[in-house]
Formats: structure tokens, sequence, C-alpha cells
């Protein structure tokens, strides 16, 4: 450093030191980069020695030179059995500057190559010893203390620690395949990140220490070197699950790479591909901090590096220089979860993107993996895909269903994402698509394998692998990469817990066998007659539901009995009336293959109620996943309000498709009935029982949406009959998220430009089956006459596709 106060300079770098002992004088020959200096023991300086430690001092004019040797021990710190740790600082005072150098090294009995396991795991505690030098003082010493684990198996090696002062240090590192040592990358933060290397070994006959140098330097002419020691601490217990991560773990699993180059200030990107990789994550409980190691990279994301607005333990991100580097958790579970690892660098022209998708957790043991039967899974996908009409990778996320027969090991899996674009202004979404997979879980081992298919604007192929999680693998995660056609790749994850409900929307209704709960929609209309007079009224325009909470009817398939919620108020969320119904009221006479009939009376008012029989022995419609209950309820008041009303409700009955089993593409047309009452006031009042035909039509695509009725009517007086015509509904496919379920439903209104002025119409209904293969839709309409006339019909329209 100079004399004059101007800046001097430093460096840090690897440097190859031997240590000679001699028994016979006791002294130490420390030799390096052409340097050699002896020391005695009349060279020891008694006041800065220690119980840790040695200190040598000799001086030869300007020259001083300094050794520090810790002292064998087994236990405290710096005290080792079997390896030890050495600093030789030399410094050179001139006249108008002072130079120096400090070498640091670790030595002692190194662990035999063949003696150096090669599976199983260990933590060793270690104790972190350097000096920093900056350009404009004096060099300051580093002392601290951490953890090294290692993964012998996998021959991976994490390291992280803090030093005095709160700064943090860690690296990463790889066991020779042959010999005993490692090398790898190591990081000290402080006044901004310090990278560099670090080079080790194992110490003591079965590995029972580790000694490392290391140095570290950043762009501000700041320098660091220093060197650990530790020994094997005893072994800790084994997380089971994330609920409880209490002690550090490795976690190994495979991934996929994704990378591709961006041209900036354009949408032109190059250089795409993906390819499968070994990924390991190290979790550290002490510092709460994740080690990636992803290929030919590895890096450290600790508690401080989580970003503003993102919660915490979700999501890593810093930046050094022109990189950036993020952690973030997609998806999971108890025993599994899925991660994107993402580094990005640039240049004046280009920037280049590298996210690595990885699933870890706890796998299920091959002999605990069921081998008979067949569970459903609720999934959720997360990963990336490029398009040439943007800047940046494309984002997609969705939940999904997927099916697996262990007795087979045949693995059919399905959903939908949705598609975010995350430019600087903020992310928003561009569009959606829908995923379908085939896999084959092996034999005798917890592993499978298949294909994937990713529909969107374009198709992406390609293929997915991965595992069961938890005990006897009630949870899966699976790594998938794909390509389209035009040379556009994708990339991600899947992971799934096990949940019966997840097919519900798949299982024929015949075949329920528990309790269920339907989501419903209705129409309802009806009359009031006062009496004595006979006077009819119309009830008013029908009501659909399609806002607030819908109904709900329970089925219990062990009784036969039915339970009918009802809801209203201000936010139509209030329990308004509860209609229970069974095989103890069936009508066994006016039931037929068409309809089971039921007549239940509950104070003044009687319930007769039809509901649609599915199946195959249906001779009008064949419904499997959809039916409806049509109810009539005739309540009776007497004095002194004297009136009749009666109520004509149309409920379906069924589990809605959920979004993730919905088709995403191409049309489909639902040809079926139409059931309902009607009444008609003109110069007098007439009732009719409603009967016809229905088409839905439906593009997966546009998600726009044509309901076309054809009615007629058989008077209820004197069973004349009457042409009420056609009619159309136009609306749109949409999702919502119901009783925790995404859910499709079909809202529409009546085409009103070939009607009379007044006139109006609301349908509101569902698909039903693992694809959407039938619907039911309650719909309702008030139609003005030319002449004065007014039509009510309330009714609901079936079907499936053809």
């Amino acid at each position: 450093m100079p004399l004059d106060g101007s800046l001097g300079t430093t460096n840090a770098a690897r440097a190859t030191v031997t240590i000679e002992y001699s028994a016979t004088d006791r002294s130490y020959t420390v030799t390096t980069d052409g340097r050699s200096q002896t020391f005695r023991p009349a060279d020891i300086d008694a006041a800065r020695s220690s119980a840790a430690a040695t200190v040598y001092i000799r001086t030869n004019g300007g020259t001083a030179d300094v050794l520090t040797l810790t002292k064998p021990g087994t236990s405290g710190r710096l005290t080792y059995q079997y390896v030890a740790g050495g600093f030789w600082e030399r410094t050179v005072s001139g006249a108008t500057s002072t130079s120096g150098s400090v070498d640091g090294f670790a030595y002692g009995v190194e662990t035999p190559d063949a003696a150096l396991p090669r599976s199983g795991t260990a933590n060793y505690g270690i104790d972190l010893i350097g000096v920093m030098g900056y350009p404009n003082s004096a060099p300051s010493p580093l002392a601290g203390r951490g953890t090294l684990y290692v993964d012998f198996a996998k021959g991976s090696i994490v390291i992280t620690g803090e030093a005095d002062g709160g700064t943090t240090f860690n690296g990463t590192a790889t066991i020779a395949s042959a010999s005993n040592n490692f090398s790898g990358r190591f990081e000290y933060y402080s006044l901004g990140s310090m990278t560099g290397q670090i080079d080790g070994r194992f110490f003591g006959p079965g590995a029972q220490e580790v000694g490392a140098a290391w140095h570290v330097k950043n762009n501000g002419g700041n320098a660091a070197a220093g060197i650990i020691l530790g020994r094997k601490n005893p072994d800790t217990p084994v997380n089971s699950d994330f609920v409880n991560i209490a002690n550090s773990q490795f976690f190994e699993n495979s991934g996929v790479i994704l990378k591709a180059t961006y041209a900036n200030g354009s949408n032109n990107s190059s250089n795409k591909l993906t390819q499968a990789s070994d990924f390991l994550v190290h979790y550290d409980a002490g510092y709460k901090s994740y080690t990636i190691v992803a290929g030919d990279k590895a890096e450290f994301f600790g508690p401080d590096r989580v970003p503003d607005n993102a919660a915490p333990g979700s999501h890593w991100t810093k930046g050094i220089g022109t990189t950036r580097s993020t952690l973030q958790f997609l998806n999971g579970g108890t025993h599994v979860t899925g991660a994107r690892y993402v580094f990005t660098d640039g240049d004046a022209t280009s920037s280049f993107v590298t996210s690595n998708f990885f699933i870890y957790g706890f796998p299920t043991a091959n002999a605990d993996i069921v081998r008979s039967g067949t569970s459903f899974f609720k999934s959720s996908i997360a990963g990336s895909m490029t398009d040439q009409g943007y800047d940046s990778l494309l984002d997609i996320a969705g939940p999904g269903v997927i099916q697996v027969n262990f007795a087979t090991g045949a693995i059919d899996i399905r959903g939908a994402f949705d598609i975010v674009y995350r430019p600087i202004t903020g992310p928003r979404a561009v569009g959606n698509g829908s995923y379908t997979g085939t896999a084959q879980l092996a034999s005798s081992a917890n592993s499978f394998t298949g294909s994937i298919e990713l529909a969107a604007s374009d198709t992406y192929r390609g293929d997915l692998s991965g595992r069961f999680y938890g005990p006897a693998g009630k949870e899966l995660g699976a790594i998938f990469k794909a390509s389209d056609s035009g040379g556009d790749v994708a990339a991600g994850t899947i992971t799934a817990s096990l949940d019966p409900s997840a097919n519900a929307s798949t299982k024929a209704l015949a075949d329920l066998t528990e309790t269920t709960v339907f989501i419903s929609s209705k129409a309802q209309a009806g009359i009031t007659v006062d009496q004595p007079s006979g006077r009819q009224f119309s009830l008013g325009p029908p009501s659909v539901s399609r806002t607030g909470l819908q109904p709900r009817i329970t089925y219990d398939p062990q009784t036969g009995s039915y339970i009918v919620r009802e809801f209203g108020g201000d936010h139509q969320d209030q329990l308004l009336e509860t209609l229970r119904f069974g095989t103890a009221d069936r009508d066994t006479a006016a039931s037929d293959a068409k309809f089971d009939v039921f007549n239940v009376a509950s104070g003044n008012t009687t319930h007769r109620i039809s509901l649609l029989r599915p199946g195959a022995g249906n001779p009008a419609i064949q419904l499997t996943y959809a039916s409806f209950i049509g109810l009539v309820s005739k309540t009776v008041e007497g004095a002194p309000i004297n009136r009749d009303t009666t109520r004509y409700s149309y409920f379906a009955l069924g589990t809605p498709t959920a979004e993730t089993l919905m088709p995403r593409s191409g049309t489909g047309t639902y040809n079926g009935l139409a059931t309902g009452y009607g009444t008609v006031r003109g110069i007098g009042f007439a009732e009719y029982d409603i009967s016809g035909t229905s088409k839905l039509s439906v593009n997966f695509t546009s998600l726009a949406t044509q309901l076309d009725l054809t009615l007629a009517g058989r008077n209820l007086a004197d069973g004349t009959n009457f042409n009420f015509g056609d009619f159309i509904f136009n609306g749109a496919l949409g999702y919502s998220l119901v009783d925790g379920q995404r859910l499709n439903q079909i809202s529409m209104g009546l085409k009103r430009d070939t009607l009379p002025p007044g006139s109006s119409g609301d349908a509101f209904g569902h698909l039903y089956g693992p694809a959407g293969q039938e619907h039911v839709t309650p719909f309702g309409m008030q139609v003005r006459g030319a002449d004065g006339s007014e039509t009510v019909i309330g009714g609901v329209a079936y079907g499936k596709r053809d």
C-alpha cells in the first residue's frame, strides 16, 4: 500500500503451499510461490500465542514473517485431532510503500483415497479463519462458524456459515471420483458478494475431519482468503415432511433445463433448448437457507435475499453485475415441492435465460408403492415456454387431475393452464391452454415415464418423468420438457396430492357409492290462484339461479335419499328451503323407465318430484353423468289469504366438469330434449306442460355458446297442443370457483332481436362428465306478444355431445 495515501491493490488467488516439519529441531518450513521460510521454536512469540494457536515471528530488515499454526485437540474451536490450519504472513516495509502477503493452508493426516466414504451423508461443524484486504486500509482478520454438508454418494458438498459481525459465507464443491480432494465455488458476503474458489480434502482414517483453503474477491478491489477446519457432527434425524422441516438435509432429484436467448428490443428468440439435468437441493435448518446445484451452476439463497412483496420462504433473488438469480417454489404439498431456479445474464445485444425446473421431497420407498386399485390426484402444473411473439419466457400455471391405475401402472394426466407474460410494466394474462399426458409406473420401482402434450396457440409435445412421494405414495411429482414444430420449447413441473374428489365429475351417477353433494342450477316458474274466484296469475318472470350461492343437492346412494337446499336473501346466501325425499316416498305407479316419481307432503305444501333416470335403460335419452329434478310444489293457504300457489322448479343434478378436464379447442354439439312449464296470458289464461328439442353448441376455443330450443306445449286444462316456436340463447362458457373447485358454467341470455320489445330470458347450466360430454341447462323466459299477450316459460334443456 502506498504511504502517500493513494489507493493500493489487493488480490486473492489459489496457491500451492507445502509445510514440512523437522523432528530434529522441531522446525516448520513453509514454501509457496518461489518463497520459503523456516520457523524454529526460538521464533515463538509467547505473548501472541494462545491455547488454540502458536505464533512464530522472524524479522530481517524491513521484512517480517509471521507463521500461525493451530494446536491439536479433540474439542473446541480451532483445535483438531487430524487437521490443522496455518497462515504465513509476510510484510515488506519500504520507503514509499508497504506490501504483504497472507497464505492460508490446511494440512494434517489425510484420509486415504480408498478409505474415503462413497455412500451416505454427513455434516461437519467448521471454523472459518481468514483475512480481508482493502485497497484503502490495512487488512482485517476474519473469523466465523458454520457447517459443511456432504453427500458422499453424489460427491457433493454444501457449505453455509456466518462470520463474526453478521456477514455470511457459503460454498459448493464436488469430491473427485477417485481421490480425496474437492474443489468448488465459495462466496463471502461482505460489502456485497465476493466470489472465488475453495479447495480441500478430508482428514483422519475415516474422514472424521475436514480442511480447505478459500479465496474470494469482488469488482470493488476487495479480496479475502482463508481456511476452514471442521470435525464431523453426530448424525441428525431425518425430516419426514415439509410441515416440520427441523433438520438440515440434502434432497436429490432430477430436473429439466430450459435455455433461450432474446435479442434486445425485439421478440426474436434463439438458441432455444430443453435438456434433462441432475439437481441437488440442500436445506440448512440453522440458516433457513437453500443451496441449489444445477448442472455446472451452484448458488446459495439465504433468507436475506427475499425480495419486496414476496412471501417469506417462497422466493429468493439476487443480482451480481449483469446477472440475476432467482429461486422460486412453484407448487407442491406436504411431501413434494416443485421449484424453479432462474439464471439470467446479458450484454449490449442479448439476454440469456436459463430456467431450471426441479422436483424434490420425500420419495416413497419402492416397497411402499401401492400395486392395486385406482386413485385420483388433484394436480398443479407450473412452467415456462418460449413463443416468438414475446421478448421473454411465458409462465404457465394451472390445475389438473391425474388418474393412476396402480394395478396396471397406467397414469393419465390432464389439466388446464393460464399463460402469463411478465414485462417490466407488470404481469398480464395472454392466453390459456390445456395439457394431457400418459405415463407408465415401473413394475418394481418408484418411477414413471411417459409423454405430455400442451395445447395453446401452438402444440408442444415432449416427455415427462417422476415418482411418488410420502407414505404410500399419496403425492407425486414430475418434470416435463416439450417443443413445437416451430422450435419453441416448454418445461416445468407437475405436483399432485391424493384427493378422491378429484374424479367427482368422471363418475357415472349409477356408480356413486358415497354421499355426494352436487352443485346445482335451477329455473322456476309458477302461478297463483285466488280462491274462491279462481283468478289465475303468473308468478312473474321465471327465475334462473345464476348469481349467489347455487342450490345444493345431497345424494346418499346407500339409502337412496336426496336433500335439496335452496338459498336466497339479499346476497343469495341464506338457506331458505330444504326438501328431503327418498326411496320410501317413491310413487311406484307413476314411475317409469324415464322418470322416478316421488311424493312428499310438508305442512300445507305437497311436492311431486320427477327425477330423470340416468343410464342406458332410459328410452328418451341416455345420460351417464347428469340428470335433473323436476319439482312441482303446491301450497294451499286458507283464510284469510285464500290463495293456492304452484311452483315448477327444475334442478340440474351432477358434478360439473372441472376446468382441468375441459376441452380447450374445437367445437361440440349437444343434441337433446327440453322439459318445462309455461303460461300464456292473453284474452284468457292457460297453463302448459312444455316439451321439445334442444341443441347446445359450444366453441371450446372462443368459449362462445348457443342454445337452440324448439318448444311445444300441452294445455293442462283441455289437452290441446300449442306450438311455442323456436328460441335462441347466446352466451359463453366460463369457469368459477365453487366450493374450492374451478368448475365450468354456461351463462346465456335470450336472443331478442326477432322478439317483441320487453321480452327477456336467461339460461344457466353446466357441462358434465370426464370431458364435458353432457349438459343440463335450466332456462327461463318471458316473451311479449305483438297482440299484448305474455308467455312465461321455465324449464330445463339437457343432452349429450354428438
